[in-house]
C-alpha cells in the first residue's frame, strides 16, 4: 500500500492498520469539513472548537470510536444548542457540539450534557441553554429519566420546566429531537414533562407507529460527504450498523487485504460510486466514484481544482499523484482539534478535473491503492 505521507510509501497493510489504531483516539464527526451550519434537519453542523471550511456530518449518529490503548472505550457525542443569532428567527435552529464519555449509556449522558448547557467558549459562539429545571425530584432525586422503545426515546423530565413560552418550548424540544436522533437506535424523540404530559409540538407518537413512520429512507444520491460521514454512514461504525442507519444491504467485494483485516463493502441497494473500507471490523473511509455525490462544500467529480481551492482555501495541501502525471492528491486537512484525525482527498487529473475523493481517518483516507 502507498499512502500519502511526505509522498513516501507505507511499508504495507500492516502499516496502515497501526496508523489507523493512533488515528481513532476517541475523535467523530457532527461536525470537520463544512461551510456552514444548519437546523436540524439540515446535513451540516459545527463543533466545539468550530472550523467554517469545513464540512460537518449532518444530525446524524455521530460513530463511537476507540484508542486501543485505552481501557475503556471513549465516545464522541453530539448535543445540539439553539444558535444566535438564527434560532431568534427560527426557534427551532440548533447546532451541534463534541462530548466525549466512556459511559455505555450514550443517549443518558448526551442529555445530561444539553442540561448542563455550553461551555464558556461555545457561548461565545452563540449557542445558548436551552432549559433549567427547579424544585424537587419526583423519580428519586434524578433529573430526568429516558428509555428506548421500537426505536423511540421517551425522556420524561422529573423537576419542573422553566420556561417563558412557547418559544422556549419549541428550543427545547428540537434541540432534545436533534440529540436523541443522532443515534441509530432512534428515530424519534417523545418530550414530556413531570406530569407526563406531551411537550413535543408534533405531539408523542406510540413506539410502533413512530416506527413505521420513521423508517429510515436509505442511502441516495443525495447524501453529502462530509469529513467523516456519508449521510447516515459514520466513519467508525460497523458495516452492520451502518447497514442498520441507511437501510442498506451491504455485499463485501476483494479488497487485497483481507489478510490484515481490511476490507471493502459495497451497497446492493444503495447508489452507485460508493464503498466503504472496512478495518478491524468498523468503517475507516467512503470512496466515491460517483459524480452524482458531493461534498458539504458542493464539490464533486468533474469539478475542477480551482473550485476546489475556493471552497477549501488554505486547508488544502496538495502532492502529486502516485500514478497520473501532473495530476495532485488535493487534501483536506481540518484546523480544528477534535478533527485532527480526519481528511478528505480529492485526486485530480492531468488537466486538475477532480476524478475520485474520499474521505476518513486520515491513514486510511491517505493510503493510495486502499487496502492493498
Amino acid at each position: 500500500m502507498r499512502q500519502l505521507r511526505n509522498g513516501s510509501r507505507s511499508l504495507g497493510i500492516a502499516c496502515l492498520v497501526g496508523l489507523l489504531a493512533t488515528a481513532c483516539t476517541s475523535g467523530s464527526p457532527s461536525s470537520q469539513e463544512a461551510t456552514s451550519t444548519a437546523p436540524s434537519g439540515n446535513e451540516e453542523t459545527v463543533i466545539a472548537s468550530p472550523d467554517p471550511a469545513s464540512d460537518a456530518a449532518p444530525g446524524q449518529a455521530q460513530a463511537p470510536l476507540s484508542n486501543p490503548s485505552d481501557s475503556a472505550q471513549t465516545q464522541r457525542v453530539k448535543v445540539f444548542f439553539p444558535k444566535q443569532p438564527q434560532a431568534a428567527q427560527q426557534p427551532q435552529y440548533v447546532e451541534p457540539v463534541w462530548r466525549r464519555t466512556q459511559d455505555v449509556g450514550v443517549a443518558q449522558f448526551a442529555i445530561a450534557q444539553l442540561l448542563a448547557g455550553p461551555s464558556e467558549s461555545e457561548a461565545q459562539l452563540g449557542l445558548e441553554p436551552v432549559l433549567a429545571l427547579t424544585g424537587d425530584s419526583n423519580c428519586d432525586g434524578e433529573d430526568f429519566q429516558i428509555a428506548i422503545t421500537a426505536r423511540v426515546a421517551e425522556l420524561q423530565f422529573c423537576r419542573q420546566l422553566v420556561a417563558r413560552d412557547a418559544v422556549d418550548m419549541t428550543r427545547l424540544t428540537s434541540a432534545v429531537a436533534a440529540t436523541l436522533t443522532q443515534f441509530p437506535t432512534v428515530d424519534r424523540a417523545n418530550v414530556r414533562d413531570r406530569q407526563g404530559k406531551c411537550l413535543s409540538p408534533a405531539g408523542c407518537a406510540a413506539p410502533a407507529a413512530a416506527a413505521k413512520q420513521n423508517a429510515p429512507v436509505g442511502l441516495t444520491s443525495n447524501a453529502r460527504l462530509t469529513l467523516t460521514s456519508l449521510g447516515p454512514v459514520e466513519v467508525g461504525m460497523t458495516p452492520t450498523a451502518a447497514a442498520a442507519a441507511a437501510n442498506l444491504r451491504l455485499v463485501q467485494e476483494a479488497s487485497g487485504g483481507e489478510e490484515y483485516g481490511c476490507l471493502y463493502f459495497m451497497p446492493a441497494n444503495g447508489p452507485e460510486g460508493v464503498s466503504f473500507m472496512v478495518i478491524d471490523g468498523k468503517i475507516a473511509r467512503i470512496d466515491i466514484d460517483s459524480e452524482q455525490i458531493a461534498t458539504l462544500s458542493g464539490i464533486r467529480i468533474g469539478d475542477s481544482e480551482a473550485k476546489v481551492r475556493e471552497a477549501y482555501g488554505d486547508r488544502l495541501e496538495s502532492q502529486q499523484h502516485e500514478y497520473v502525471p501532473e495530476g495532485e492528491y488535493l487534501i483536506f486537512v481540518p484546523t480544528d482539534a477534535a478533527s485532527q484525525d480526519y481528511r478528505v482527498v480529492f485526486e485530480t487529473d492531468a488537466a486538475g478535473t477532480v476524478t475520485r475523493m474520499r474521505n476518513g481517518l486520515a491513514g486510511a483516507a491517505l493510503a493510495v491503492e486502499g487496502c492493498v
